[in-house]
Protein backbone atom coordinates (compact mmCIF):
# COMPACT_ATOMS: atom_id res chain seq x y z
CA UNK A 1 0.00 0.00 0.00
CA UNK A 2 1.47 3.34 -1.03
CA UNK A 3 -1.29 5.78 -0.11
CA UNK A 4 -4.35 5.35 2.04
CA UNK A 5 -7.17 7.57 3.12
CA UNK A 6 -8.09 8.36 6.69
CA UNK A 7 -9.19 11.14 8.96
CA UNK A 8 -8.54 11.62 12.63
CA UNK A 9 -8.91 13.90 15.58
CA UNK A 10 -7.52 13.85 19.09
CA UNK A 11 -9.40 15.30 22.04
CA UNK A 12 -7.16 16.93 24.63
CA UNK A 13 -8.40 18.13 27.97
CA UNK A 14 -6.78 19.93 30.88
CA UNK A 15 -5.22 17.88 33.66
CA UNK A 16 -4.68 18.99 37.25
CA UNK A 17 -1.17 17.54 37.48
CA UNK A 18 1.29 19.97 35.81
CA UNK A 19 3.65 17.07 35.06
CA UNK A 20 1.05 15.49 32.76
CA UNK A 21 -0.50 16.48 29.46
CA UNK A 22 0.98 18.48 26.62
CA UNK A 23 4.51 19.39 27.68
CA UNK A 24 5.88 20.99 24.51
CA UNK A 25 5.00 21.70 20.89
CA UNK A 26 7.36 22.75 18.11
CA UNK A 27 5.99 23.71 14.68
CA UNK A 28 8.13 24.98 11.82
CA UNK A 29 7.69 25.74 8.13
CA UNK A 30 9.76 26.78 5.14
CA UNK A 31 7.77 27.95 2.14
CA UNK A 32 10.80 27.68 -0.13
CA UNK A 33 9.95 23.97 -0.38
CA UNK A 34 6.42 24.62 -1.65
CA UNK A 35 7.02 22.63 -4.84
CA UNK A 36 8.83 19.64 -3.30
CA UNK A 37 5.56 17.70 -2.94
CA UNK A 38 2.49 18.78 -4.82
CA UNK A 39 -0.82 17.66 -6.26
CA UNK A 40 -1.52 19.55 -9.44
CA UNK A 41 -5.33 19.26 -9.31
CA UNK A 42 -7.78 20.11 -6.58
CA UNK A 43 -8.56 23.24 -4.68
CA UNK A 44 -9.69 26.49 -6.30
CA UNK A 45 -6.96 26.77 -8.96
CA UNK A 46 -7.78 23.47 -10.74
CA UNK A 47 -10.88 22.05 -9.07
CA UNK A 48 -11.86 18.42 -9.40
CA UNK A 49 -14.70 17.60 -11.76
CA UNK A 50 -16.44 14.44 -12.90
CA UNK A 51 -14.76 14.67 -16.29
CA UNK A 52 -11.47 16.36 -15.46
CA UNK A 53 -9.44 13.99 -13.32
CA UNK A 54 -6.83 13.16 -15.97
CA UNK A 55 -3.35 13.88 -14.69
CA UNK A 56 -4.40 13.80 -11.05
CA UNK A 57 -1.30 12.68 -9.24
CA UNK A 58 1.08 13.59 -6.51
CA UNK A 59 4.36 14.90 -7.84
CA UNK A 60 7.65 14.71 -6.01
CA UNK A 61 10.36 15.77 -8.48
CA UNK A 62 13.28 15.17 -6.08
CA UNK A 63 12.55 12.33 -3.65
CA UNK A 64 16.04 12.47 -2.14
CA UNK A 65 15.63 16.15 -1.20
CA UNK A 66 12.21 15.41 0.34
CA UNK A 67 13.70 12.51 2.32
CA UNK A 68 16.55 14.67 3.65
CA UNK A 69 14.28 17.58 4.55
CA UNK A 70 11.75 15.28 6.24
CA UNK A 71 14.39 13.52 8.33
CA UNK A 72 16.14 16.77 9.23
CA UNK A 73 12.90 18.56 10.14
CA UNK A 74 11.51 15.72 12.23
CA UNK A 75 14.82 15.25 14.08
CA UNK A 76 15.33 18.97 14.74
CA UNK A 77 11.77 19.54 15.93
CA UNK A 78 11.87 16.42 18.12
CA UNK A 79 15.11 17.58 19.73
CA UNK A 80 13.62 21.04 20.31
CA UNK A 81 10.46 19.55 21.83
CA UNK A 82 12.49 17.22 24.06
CA UNK A 83 14.71 20.09 25.22
CA UNK A 84 11.72 22.34 25.90
CA UNK A 85 10.15 19.59 28.03
CA UNK A 86 13.42 18.95 29.89
CA UNK A 87 13.68 15.44 28.44
CA UNK A 88 16.06 13.34 26.36
CA UNK A 89 15.20 10.66 23.81
CA UNK A 90 15.77 7.87 26.35
CA UNK A 91 12.85 9.30 28.39
CA UNK A 92 10.37 8.57 25.57
CA UNK A 93 8.31 5.40 25.99
CA UNK A 94 6.13 5.72 22.87
CA UNK A 95 6.87 7.38 19.54
CA UNK A 96 4.20 8.12 16.93
CA UNK A 97 5.90 9.36 13.76
CA UNK A 98 4.28 10.52 10.55
CA UNK A 99 3.93 7.45 8.35
CA UNK A 100 5.26 8.75 5.01
CA UNK A 101 7.65 5.89 4.36
CA UNK A 102 9.58 3.34 6.39
CA UNK A 103 13.00 4.69 5.37
CA UNK A 104 12.18 8.10 6.88
CA UNK A 105 10.86 6.49 10.07
CA UNK A 106 13.96 4.28 10.40
CA UNK A 107 16.39 7.17 9.80
CA UNK A 108 14.63 9.51 12.25
CA UNK A 109 14.52 6.75 14.88
CA UNK A 110 18.25 6.12 14.38
CA UNK A 111 19.23 9.81 14.52
CA UNK A 112 17.13 10.40 17.65
CA UNK A 113 18.37 7.17 19.31
CA UNK A 114 14.79 6.09 20.03
CA UNK A 115 15.88 2.47 20.30
CA UNK A 116 13.72 1.54 23.30
CA UNK A 117 10.59 3.55 22.44
CA UNK A 118 7.54 1.67 21.23
CA UNK A 119 6.92 2.94 17.68
CA UNK A 120 3.24 3.21 16.74
CA UNK A 121 2.92 2.39 13.07
CA UNK A 122 0.25 1.96 10.43
CA UNK A 123 2.29 2.18 7.25
CA UNK A 124 2.30 -1.52 6.32
CA UNK A 125 -1.48 -1.85 6.65
CA UNK A 126 -2.73 1.59 5.62
CA UNK A 127 0.02 3.29 3.62
CA UNK A 128 0.64 7.01 3.90
CA UNK A 129 -2.70 8.44 5.02
CA UNK A 130 -1.25 11.96 4.95
CA UNK A 131 -2.17 14.21 7.89
CA UNK A 132 -4.14 11.39 9.53
CA UNK A 133 -1.19 9.05 10.13
CA UNK A 134 -0.59 9.96 13.78
CA UNK A 135 -4.28 10.05 14.88
CA UNK A 136 -4.81 6.78 12.99
CA UNK A 137 -1.87 5.15 14.80
CA UNK A 138 -3.23 6.34 18.16
CA UNK A 139 -6.72 5.08 17.34
CA UNK A 140 -5.49 1.65 16.31
CA UNK A 141 -3.30 1.41 19.43
CA UNK A 142 -6.19 2.35 21.74
CA UNK A 143 -8.57 -0.05 19.95
CA UNK A 144 -6.08 -2.90 20.38
CA UNK A 145 -5.05 -2.10 23.96
CA UNK A 146 -8.04 -0.35 25.53
CA UNK A 147 -6.12 2.85 26.31
CA UNK A 148 -2.87 4.69 25.77
CA UNK A 149 0.13 3.42 27.66
CA UNK A 150 1.34 5.52 30.57
CA UNK A 151 4.50 7.44 29.86
CA UNK A 152 6.07 10.09 27.71
CA UNK A 153 4.98 10.16 24.08
CA UNK A 154 6.71 11.89 21.18
CA UNK A 155 4.80 12.81 18.03
CA UNK A 156 6.81 13.88 14.95
CA UNK A 157 5.55 14.87 11.51
CA UNK A 158 6.53 16.36 8.16
CA UNK A 159 4.33 17.62 5.36
CA UNK A 160 4.13 19.29 2.00
CA UNK A 161 4.77 22.95 1.78
CA UNK A 162 7.17 22.24 3.70
CA UNK A 163 6.29 22.02 7.37
CA UNK A 164 7.34 19.84 10.28
CA UNK A 165 6.80 19.58 13.98
CA UNK A 166 6.92 17.53 17.14
CA UNK A 167 5.06 17.41 20.42
CA UNK A 168 5.55 15.74 23.80
CA UNK A 169 2.55 14.31 25.65
CA UNK A 170 2.86 12.78 29.12
CA UNK A 171 0.09 10.32 29.90
CA UNK A 172 -0.95 8.56 33.10
CA UNK A 173 -3.18 5.61 32.37
CA UNK A 174 -6.42 5.91 34.33
CA UNK A 175 -9.75 4.16 34.06
CA UNK A 176 -11.93 5.67 31.33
Amino acid sequence: VLFGDAAGAVLLRPVADPALGLRSVVLRSDGSGYDMIRIDRGGSRLPFSATGVDGLSMRMPDGKAVFERAVDGMVRSANEALSSAGLVAADISTWAPHQANQRIIDKVRQRLCLHTANCLGTLAEHGNSSAATIPLALSIHVAANGSLDSGRMLFSAFGAGTLWGSAIWVHANKQR
